[in-house]
């Protein structure tokens, strides 16, 4: 397993690197929902649907909940893109088992800390945003085990969507919280929230689009 290294410069220069990647690339970030507010460790676990869904996380944790997040990699990424340790990327080998315990217990290390957020990809790989089912790991569970009593769970999704404008937009949407007490009763609810919340931005959009063209 290999740990964040965060580094205060290093975090100045992806912040103003994203500013501009989101504008070169992109119209809009666009937000859905409300924003609740919260103050105990948070859990974040976003759909997986492009390389760029470790930018827009950071991005969305940053504005709304003004923590830096503790991003959850493969290791071999990592390894690859080796900056982004120093951001507060962690990375894991899913076949090693040392490495998932290792993991586990650094995510609670880090829950443990003031204004903590971690981000976990449940999904475990890339999938097309529109690809039904989806592909979602069991693991969740375990990588929360040693996590403090009151943190809170919550399921965001990203969808990047083209319209009438060169640029695509990308639009997001944040769950209701889920409390780790609920989360360790009832699973298979909180992965059900998951796909729920990924639907109905999928339909928010449409309707979006529609209206856009009228």
């Amino acid at each position: 397993m290999i740990r964040a290294e965060d580094n205060s410069f290093a975090h100045w220069i992806i912040d103003m690197y994203l500013n501009f990647l989101l504008k070169k690339d992109f119209g809009k970030l666009i937000f859905s929902g409300k924003i609740q507010n919260t103050i105990g460790p948070l859990v974040i676990t976003p759909n997986h649907i492009s390389w760029w869904d470790g930018f827009f996380i950071y991005y969305a944790v940053k504005k709304h909940f003004k923590r830096v997040p503790h991003i959850l990699m493969l290791e071999d990424q990592l390894e690859k893109y080796w900056f982004f340790k120093y951001t507060g990327c962690f990375g894991i080998n899913p076949k090693n088992p040392s490495s998932i315990i290792e993991a586990s217990d650094y995510i609670s290390e880090i829950l443990n800390g003031k204004n903590s957020c971690v981000v976990i990809y449940i999904q475990g790989e890339i999938e097309p945003q529109d690809k039904k089912p989806l592909s979602l790991k069991s693991g969740l569970k375990y990588f929360l085990r040693k996590a403090p009593a009151e943190t809170n769970l919550l399921n965001c999704a990203f969808r990047i969507q083209y319209g009438t404008k060169r640029k695509p937009d990308v639009f997001y949407k944040f769950s209701e919280f889920c409390p780790l007490t609920r989360f360790n009763l009832h699973p298979d609810a909180y992965y059900d929230d998951f796909l729920s919340n990924i639907s109905g931005l999928e339909k928010e959009v449409i309707n979006s689009l529609k209206q856009e063209n009228e």
